[in-house]
Protein backbone atom coordinates (compact mmCIF):
# COMPACT_ATOMS: atom_id res chain seq x y z
CA UNK A 1 0.00 0.00 0.00
CA UNK A 2 2.69 2.50 0.56
CA UNK A 3 4.16 1.76 -2.81
CA UNK A 4 1.34 2.69 -4.63
CA UNK A 5 0.46 5.69 -2.66
CA UNK A 6 4.07 7.13 -3.12
CA UNK A 7 3.31 6.18 -7.11
CA UNK A 8 -0.14 7.92 -6.47
CA UNK A 9 1.43 11.30 -4.93
CA UNK A 10 4.00 11.02 -8.23
CA UNK A 11 1.20 10.87 -10.18
CA UNK A 12 -1.17 13.59 -8.65
CA UNK A 13 2.27 15.87 -8.85
CA UNK A 14 2.82 15.20 -12.68
CA UNK A 15 -0.53 15.71 -13.56
CA UNK A 16 -0.81 19.50 -11.43
CA UNK A 17 -3.76 17.88 -9.55
CA UNK A 18 -4.03 20.09 -6.17
CA UNK A 19 -6.81 21.49 -4.76
CA UNK A 20 -6.67 24.75 -7.17
CA UNK A 21 -6.97 21.85 -9.76
CA UNK A 22 -9.83 19.31 -8.21
CA UNK A 23 -11.72 23.18 -7.34
CA UNK A 24 -11.57 23.98 -11.01
CA UNK A 25 -13.50 20.61 -12.11
CA UNK A 26 -16.06 20.93 -9.09
CA UNK A 27 -16.72 24.66 -10.84
CA UNK A 28 -16.82 22.92 -14.02
CA UNK A 29 -19.19 20.23 -12.89
CA UNK A 30 -21.43 23.07 -11.03
CA UNK A 31 -20.93 20.55 -7.91
CA UNK A 32 -22.23 22.89 -5.07
CA UNK A 33 -23.53 22.79 -1.29
CA UNK A 34 -27.03 22.35 -2.37
CA UNK A 35 -25.98 19.22 -4.42
CA UNK A 36 -23.58 17.78 -1.75
CA UNK A 37 -26.62 18.51 1.16
CA UNK A 38 -28.81 16.62 -1.32
CA UNK A 39 -26.58 13.77 -1.34
CA UNK A 40 -26.08 13.91 2.87
CA UNK A 41 -29.91 13.89 2.69
CA UNK A 42 -30.63 10.33 0.91
CA UNK A 43 -27.10 8.62 2.52
CA UNK A 44 -28.94 6.93 5.21
CA UNK A 45 -31.69 5.85 3.03
CA UNK A 46 -29.71 4.34 0.23
CA UNK A 47 -26.28 3.54 2.32
CA UNK A 48 -28.74 0.46 3.07
CA UNK A 49 -28.39 -0.68 -0.55
CA UNK A 50 -24.90 -0.70 -1.44
CA UNK A 51 -24.47 -4.46 -0.96
CA UNK A 52 -26.99 -4.90 -2.99
CA UNK A 53 -25.90 -2.83 -5.56
CA UNK A 54 -22.51 -4.39 -5.33
CA UNK A 55 -23.63 -8.13 -5.50
CA UNK A 56 -25.89 -6.69 -8.33
CA UNK A 57 -22.54 -5.28 -10.27
CA UNK A 58 -20.09 -8.54 -9.62
CA UNK A 59 -23.03 -11.02 -10.72
CA UNK A 60 -23.21 -8.85 -13.99
CA UNK A 61 -19.24 -8.77 -14.14
CA UNK A 62 -18.72 -12.49 -13.76
CA UNK A 63 -20.75 -12.59 -16.95
CA UNK A 64 -17.90 -11.47 -19.03
CA UNK A 65 -14.42 -13.64 -19.22
CA UNK A 66 -12.22 -11.09 -19.61
CA UNK A 67 -13.39 -9.86 -16.03
CA UNK A 68 -13.76 -13.28 -14.61
CA UNK A 69 -10.51 -14.15 -15.52
CA UNK A 70 -8.42 -11.17 -13.37
CA UNK A 71 -11.02 -12.96 -10.15
CA UNK A 72 -9.08 -16.03 -9.46
CA UNK A 73 -11.16 -17.07 -6.28
CA UNK A 74 -14.63 -16.86 -4.10
CA UNK A 75 -12.81 -15.18 -1.19
CA UNK A 76 -11.59 -12.67 -3.46
CA UNK A 77 -14.93 -11.72 -5.22
CA UNK A 78 -16.18 -11.04 -1.55
CA UNK A 79 -13.38 -8.86 -0.70
CA UNK A 80 -13.92 -7.01 -3.70
CA UNK A 81 -17.63 -7.33 -3.47
CA UNK A 82 -17.60 -5.77 0.37
CA UNK A 83 -15.03 -2.71 -0.93
CA UNK A 84 -17.33 -1.77 -4.39
CA UNK A 85 -20.15 -1.99 -1.66
CA UNK A 86 -18.05 0.35 0.75
CA UNK A 87 -17.53 2.56 -2.47
CA UNK A 88 -20.61 3.24 -3.02
CA UNK A 89 -21.97 4.09 0.16
CA UNK A 90 -18.84 7.02 -0.28
CA UNK A 91 -20.67 8.27 -3.10
CA UNK A 92 -23.61 9.98 -1.08
CA UNK A 93 -21.78 10.22 2.27
CA UNK A 94 -20.82 14.22 0.68
CA UNK A 95 -17.18 13.89 1.96
CA UNK A 96 -15.26 14.54 -1.30
CA UNK A 97 -11.96 15.94 0.50
CA UNK A 98 -8.17 14.92 -0.07
CA UNK A 99 -8.64 11.78 1.29
CA UNK A 100 -11.82 10.60 -1.40
CA UNK A 101 -9.83 11.85 -4.24
CA UNK A 102 -6.69 10.61 -3.49
CA UNK A 103 -8.94 7.06 -3.31
CA UNK A 104 -10.42 7.84 -6.90
CA UNK A 105 -6.91 8.37 -8.24
CA UNK A 106 -5.86 5.17 -6.23
CA UNK A 107 -8.13 2.89 -8.13
CA UNK A 108 -7.18 4.80 -11.56
CA UNK A 109 -3.48 3.29 -10.38
CA UNK A 110 -4.49 0.03 -9.51
CA UNK A 111 -6.82 -0.55 -12.53
CA UNK A 112 -4.23 0.21 -15.05
CA UNK A 113 -1.31 -2.03 -13.33
CA UNK A 114 -3.81 -4.90 -13.54
CA UNK A 115 -4.68 -4.04 -17.01
CA UNK A 116 -8.59 -3.37 -16.76
CA UNK A 117 -9.47 -1.63 -19.52
CA UNK A 118 -11.64 1.75 -18.92
CA UNK A 119 -14.76 0.21 -21.06
CA UNK A 120 -15.41 -1.99 -17.82
CA UNK A 121 -14.15 1.37 -15.69
CA UNK A 122 -17.38 3.03 -17.92
CA UNK A 123 -19.68 0.23 -17.44
CA UNK A 124 -19.78 -0.14 -13.86
CA UNK A 125 -20.68 3.15 -13.35
CA UNK A 126 -23.21 2.95 -16.02
CA UNK A 127 -24.67 -0.42 -14.18
CA UNK A 128 -24.72 1.67 -10.40
CA UNK A 129 -26.94 4.33 -11.60
CA UNK A 130 -29.27 2.26 -14.00
CA UNK A 131 -30.06 0.42 -10.82
CA UNK A 132 -29.78 3.28 -8.64
CA UNK A 133 -32.65 5.10 -10.62
CA UNK A 134 -35.36 3.19 -9.39
CA UNK A 135 -34.00 3.02 -5.65
CA UNK A 136 -33.88 6.33 -5.80
CA UNK A 137 -37.18 6.97 -7.20
CA UNK A 138 -38.56 4.46 -4.32
CA UNK A 139 -36.71 6.52 -1.25
CA UNK A 140 -37.90 9.55 -2.54
CA UNK A 141 -41.40 8.65 -3.11
CA UNK A 142 -43.06 11.52 -0.49
CA UNK A 143 -40.43 14.13 -1.84
CA UNK A 144 -40.76 13.50 -5.94
CA UNK A 145 -39.20 17.03 -6.55
CA UNK A 146 -36.12 16.15 -4.83
CA UNK A 147 -35.58 12.75 -7.48
CA UNK A 148 -34.11 14.91 -10.46
CA UNK A 149 -31.63 17.61 -8.90
CA UNK A 150 -30.25 14.85 -6.16
CA UNK A 151 -29.79 11.77 -9.20
CA UNK A 152 -28.40 15.08 -10.94
CA UNK A 153 -26.00 15.62 -7.90
CA UNK A 154 -25.05 12.03 -7.89
CA UNK A 155 -24.50 12.40 -11.79
CA UNK A 156 -21.83 15.26 -11.03
CA UNK A 157 -19.71 13.13 -7.95
CA UNK A 158 -19.80 10.18 -10.85
CA UNK A 159 -18.39 12.32 -13.16
CA UNK A 160 -15.64 13.91 -11.26
CA UNK A 161 -14.92 10.21 -9.59
CA UNK A 162 -14.73 8.77 -13.49
CA UNK A 163 -12.20 11.82 -14.51
CA UNK A 164 -9.99 11.66 -11.64
CA UNK A 165 -9.40 7.83 -11.64
CA UNK A 166 -9.11 7.68 -15.64
CA UNK A 167 -7.18 11.21 -16.12
CA UNK A 168 -4.81 8.87 -13.35
CA UNK A 169 -4.97 5.40 -15.38
CA UNK A 170 -3.82 7.37 -18.69
CA UNK A 171 -1.22 9.13 -16.80
CA UNK A 172 0.55 6.44 -15.71
CA UNK A 173 0.05 4.46 -18.74
CA UNK A 174 1.49 6.89 -20.79
CA UNK A 175 4.36 6.46 -17.65
CA UNK A 176 4.86 3.34 -18.11
CA UNK A 177 5.30 4.14 -21.94
CA UNK A 178 7.75 6.53 -21.43
CA UNK A 179 9.96 4.24 -18.72
CA UNK A 180 9.84 1.52 -21.29
CA UNK A 181 11.21 3.84 -24.32
CA UNK A 182 14.02 5.06 -21.92
CA UNK A 183 14.78 1.92 -20.90
CA UNK A 184 14.94 0.77 -24.83
CA UNK A 185 17.16 3.91 -25.59
CA UNK A 186 19.50 2.46 -22.58
CA UNK A 187 19.54 -0.23 -24.41
CA UNK A 188 20.31 0.56 -27.76
CA UNK A 189 23.16 3.10 -26.70
CA UNK A 190 24.56 -0.09 -24.98
CA UNK A 191 24.62 -2.08 -27.92
CA UNK A 192 28.54 -2.60 -29.02
CA UNK A 193 26.96 -2.82 -32.37
CA UNK A 194 26.01 0.24 -34.61
CA UNK A 195 22.31 1.65 -35.52
CA UNK A 196 21.23 4.18 -36.97
CA UNK A 197 17.14 4.77 -37.18
CA UNK A 198 15.94 6.13 -40.52
CA UNK A 199 12.82 8.14 -41.26
CA UNK A 200 10.59 7.24 -44.33
CA UNK A 201 12.46 9.99 -45.83
CA UNK A 202 15.37 8.43 -45.03
CA UNK A 203 16.50 11.63 -42.35
CA UNK A 204 18.18 10.23 -39.10
CA UNK A 205 16.08 9.80 -36.33
CA UNK A 206 18.60 8.59 -34.01
CA UNK A 207 21.45 7.20 -33.98
CA UNK A 208 23.55 4.68 -30.92
CA UNK A 209 27.16 5.32 -29.21
CA UNK A 210 28.77 2.56 -30.63
CA UNK A 211 27.97 4.10 -33.84
CA UNK A 212 29.22 7.52 -33.28
CA UNK A 213 32.39 5.78 -32.37
CA UNK A 214 32.73 4.44 -35.31
CA UNK A 215 31.93 7.51 -37.41
CA UNK A 216 34.26 9.35 -35.08
CA UNK A 217 31.57 11.80 -33.98
CA UNK A 218 30.69 13.48 -30.29
CA UNK A 219 28.52 12.38 -27.92
CA UNK A 220 26.90 15.98 -28.45
CA UNK A 221 26.39 16.08 -31.87
CA UNK A 222 23.05 15.98 -32.83
CA UNK A 223 22.45 14.28 -36.22
CA UNK A 224 18.53 14.23 -35.63
CA UNK A 225 16.88 15.34 -38.87
CA UNK A 226 20.51 14.85 -41.07
CA UNK A 227 20.00 13.27 -44.26
CA UNK A 228 21.47 9.24 -43.89
CA UNK A 229 23.84 10.52 -47.32
CA UNK A 230 25.12 13.37 -44.82
CA UNK A 231 25.82 10.84 -42.79
CA UNK A 232 26.97 8.19 -44.32
CA UNK A 233 28.10 9.41 -47.43
CA UNK A 234 27.25 6.05 -49.97
CA UNK A 235 25.20 5.90 -52.38
CA UNK A 236 24.45 2.33 -52.43
CA UNK A 237 24.00 2.28 -48.92
CA UNK A 238 21.03 4.98 -49.54
CA UNK A 239 19.79 3.03 -52.39
CA UNK A 240 19.71 -0.63 -50.44
CA UNK A 241 18.40 1.35 -47.65
CA UNK A 242 15.53 2.68 -50.08
CA UNK A 243 14.31 -0.68 -51.18
CA UNK A 244 14.45 -2.39 -47.49
CA UNK A 245 12.08 -0.01 -46.37
CA UNK A 246 10.01 -0.25 -49.12
CA UNK A 247 9.93 -4.00 -49.76
CA UNK A 248 9.57 -4.44 -46.03
CA UNK A 249 12.44 -7.47 -46.40
CA UNK A 250 15.74 -7.18 -44.78
CA UNK A 251 18.92 -6.35 -46.64
CA UNK A 252 22.17 -8.05 -45.63
CA UNK A 253 25.74 -8.98 -47.18
CA UNK A 254 26.25 -5.21 -47.46
CA UNK A 255 29.85 -4.02 -46.86
CA UNK A 256 30.47 -0.11 -47.72
CA UNK A 257 34.14 1.27 -47.64
CA UNK A 258 34.13 4.45 -46.30
CA UNK A 259 37.61 6.90 -45.59
CA UNK A 260 38.81 8.68 -42.53
CA UNK A 261 41.40 10.21 -41.05
CA UNK A 262 42.99 6.78 -40.73
CA UNK A 263 42.34 5.52 -44.01
CA UNK A 264 39.61 3.47 -45.81
CA UNK A 265 37.44 1.63 -43.17
CA UNK A 266 34.51 -1.42 -44.11
CA UNK A 267 31.29 -1.10 -42.60
CA UNK A 268 29.19 -4.15 -42.96
CA UNK A 269 25.21 -3.18 -42.85
CA UNK A 270 22.27 -5.01 -42.31
CA UNK A 271 18.46 -3.05 -42.99
CA UNK A 272 15.56 -3.68 -41.48
CA UNK A 273 11.99 -2.47 -42.10
CA UNK A 274 10.05 -1.64 -38.70
CA UNK A 275 6.79 0.21 -37.17
CA UNK A 276 7.99 2.95 -35.05
CA UNK A 277 5.55 4.97 -33.36
CA UNK A 278 2.71 4.40 -35.83
CA UNK A 279 5.80 5.24 -38.17
CA UNK A 280 7.61 2.55 -40.48
CA UNK A 281 10.99 3.44 -40.41
CA UNK A 282 14.51 2.28 -41.06
CA UNK A 283 16.70 0.37 -38.84
CA UNK A 284 20.35 -0.01 -39.77
CA UNK A 285 22.72 -1.86 -37.85
CA UNK A 286 26.38 -1.60 -38.56
CA UNK A 287 29.63 -3.82 -37.56
CA UNK A 288 32.90 -2.48 -38.23
CA UNK A 289 34.73 -5.06 -40.17
CA UNK A 290 38.31 -3.24 -41.15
Amino acid sequence: MKNINAAVDRLAREMGLDRGEIEQREAFLEITDIDIALLKYVHARLEQESYSFADSFYTHLLEFPPLRSLLPDAPTIDRLRTLQSAYFSKLTEGDYGPEYVKDRLRVGLVHQRIGLEPKWYLGAYRKYLSDLMPVLWRTLADEPEKFMPTYDALLKIVSLDMGLALDTYFQADSQSIRHLKQYAEQIVNCMPTGLVIVDPDFNVRSVNRALRRMLSLSDDEDCKGMPLFDLIGSQRLLERAKRGLTSGEHEHDLIIELSSGSGKRYFEFVILSALLEQEQVGLLMVQDVT
